[in-house]
């Protein structure tokens, strides 16, 4: 996203002077500081930052434009995907090729600026569910990060149950990877015996087989720099919310569910065996 800013802000003879406001371990993140604006900004990309008021009442004093990436900021021009739909499309996919049992994996964001898209995509999971008149058991919601080594750990007991899920609906593709690391370190083939679906496409989604709800990045990027290349020259426009579209990208990591649930629980089995032994 900040190569798509970068690429049409430099075309306009404008450079990228880049902040990170990001929360370290459990810290609330940096505020945004006249100090940080000081230095010939003329208007400011917020991305995935709920910005505050008194931030907003700094950025109104300074004269400087603010659009909003992600997570939308009261009276600024805004754009971001649709996270509740495209969890739902997701969660339609795995339904539609036959899984009943399907589980959400990664509800607890590892920054402010995921939270929200966290709870609409958890939100977009609940509905589709919900639509087609299925339901989970608790255990079914998994609280992980969003990186692979979380996931991976945290769904290695689900993965060995006997009431498994057959699918698995995933916050994001860094998540799915490591759904799936933990699948196939437990024996489980894919996807014959599990399904796993993302949201992004991670740039190595393909090289993982991946299915995924692709959202164009760099795109985003370079209409925000429009959007406030737009508000730099003519302050007094309206501000705007644009949604930028998803797709479903079919690769190897979903199908239909496999009928020998009770082979997979024989290989799994053999394959907790081996660990230990190894790590005896």
């Amino acid at each position: 996203m900040v190569r798509g800013i970068d690429r049409r802000l430099r075309q306009h003879d404008h450079m990228v002077f880049l902040v990170d406001l990001e929360d370290e371990g459990g810290n609330p993140r940096r505020r945004l500081s006249q100090t940080m604006l000081l230095k010939r900004v003329d208007g400011v990309i917020a991305l995935h930052v709920p910005v505050d008021e008194g931030e907003l009442e700094m950025l109104d004093r300074l004269d400087l434009p603010l659009v909003a990436v992600g997570t939308p900021v009261p009276g600024r021009s805004l754009i971001r995907i649709d996270d509740a739909r495209a969890a739902r499309l997701a969660t339609e996919h795995l339904i539609g090729l036959g899984h009943t049992r399907i589980a959400f994996v990664g509800i607890r964001p590892d920054t402010i600026g995921q939270t929200q898209a966290s709870q609409q995509r958890l939100q977009g999971f609940r509905e589709a569910v919900a639509h087609h008149g299925l339901s989970y058991p608790a255990h079914f919601i998994i609280d992980a990060g969003w990186t692979a080594l979380s996931a991976s750990i945290a769904v290695r007991e689900l993965l060995r149950a006997p009431d498994r899920p057959t699918a698995v609906m995933t916050v994001s593709d860094e998540v799915a990877m490591g759904v799936l690391q933990a699948a196939r370190r437990l024996g489980l083939r894919i996807p014959h015996d599990l399904s796993v679906i993302g949201i992004d496409d991670h740039v190595f989604s393909d090289v993982m087989d991946l299915t995924t709800m692709r959202q164009d990045l760099q795109a985003q990027g370079e209409m925000a720099a429009e959007m406030l290349l737009q508000r730099v020259r003519n302050p007094t426009i309206p501000a705007v919310n644009v949604t930028a579209p998803t797709e479903l990208v079919l690769r190897g990591t979903t199908g239909s569910p496999g009928p020998d649930r009770t082979d997979a629980a024989t290989r799994m089995a053999d394959t907790g065996s081996n660990e230990a032994l190894r790590g005896h």
